[in-house]
């Protein structure tokens, strides 16, 4: 298996690539629900690939998923 490419963003791209704020994105930093990264004195990264990791986690299933009806 390979380790995909690092995407790499900072706090305020991360949550509008989530679509939420970017004081949620800091909220699962200090959670410990998304690594992030220091890049230099002031700038902190977080890897997009983590982001799709948490939201998958976080994703509720709905009537129409596949998954869910196959466990009836």
């Amino acid at each position: 298996m390979s380790i995909p490419d690092r995407r790499w963003a900072s706090v305020n791209e991360a949550g509008e690539y989530a679509g939420c704020s970017h004081k949620t994105i800091r909220n699962f930093i200090a959670r410990g629900l998304v690594p992030a990264y220091r890049f230099g004195t002031k700038a902190i990264r977080v890897d997009l690939n983590d982001i799709d990791i948490l939201l998958e986690l976080e994703r509720i299933p709905t009537a129409g998923d596949a998954s869910s009806v196959a466990g009836q």
